[in-house]
């Protein structure tokens, strides 16, 4: 059952050896070899575990969120309790939350983004409205700002667009297909927006 389980299995004796370590726990923190015997601290480099361990050995349940480095840095969530059949052990459970945290901050970071792209069209166009009310007697002006009204409209509509894309291809409805650009015309898309 432990060999199967996505999820790190960590029992801690007594002594701060390790009694259990399961093959999730080894892959995600690239253990090689049999760390039964050795001490946690010693496989595991992290304070925050120690704290963890600790707490849970003194027979309150401690859960914590550890940011493990490394080759690989990981961030786990950590719910270990003591062990009632062997006074001193702990049994930890570790989830790896480093894909959650991951999409977390990409989303965040393309609200961000997103919410800073839409500012400037509609400040164009709230813009252009205003003049427009007031420029109505010179057909000149009014032909320029409702152009930059129907511009700054499109690229709001090709941001929304954008937007509905990503949703679907994150939900997976959308299947992409790689395939080869001409970088000059991307460039020159990209200089013209």
């Amino acid at each position: 059952i432990l060999a199967s389980m996505a999820e790190g299995v960590l029992v801690v004796g007594p002594d701060g050896r390790i009694v259990l370590m399961n093959a999730a726990l080894k892959t995600m923190r690239l253990v090689s070899g049999d760390p039964v015997g050795r001490n946690v601290l010693h496989v595991i480099r992290n304070a925050d575990l120690s704290e963890t361990l600790h707490r849970a050995r003194e027979g309150a349940p401690a859960e914590m969120e550890l940011e493990l480095g490394g080759l690989m840095p990981r961030r786990l969530l950590m719910r270990a309790r003591a062990l009632e059949d062997a006074p001193g052990s702990v049994l930890a459970v570790l989830v790896d939350l480093t894909e959650l945290r991951r999409l977390e901050s990409v989303r965040r970071d393309f609200v961000a983004n997103a919410s800073h792209e839409l500012r400037s069209p509609l400040t164009s166009i709230r813009a252009a409205a205003e003049t427009l009310e007031s420029a109505h007697d010179d057909p000149d002006s009014a032909k320029r700002f409702i152009d930059l009204i129907v511009r700054n409209a499109e690229r709001l509509q090709s941001l929304v667009d954008d937007m509905l894309e990503l949703s679907r291809i994150e939900s997976g409805e959308v299947q992409l297909e790689l395939e080869t650009l001409p970088l000059d015309a991307v460039a020159e898309r990209v200089v013209a927006h």
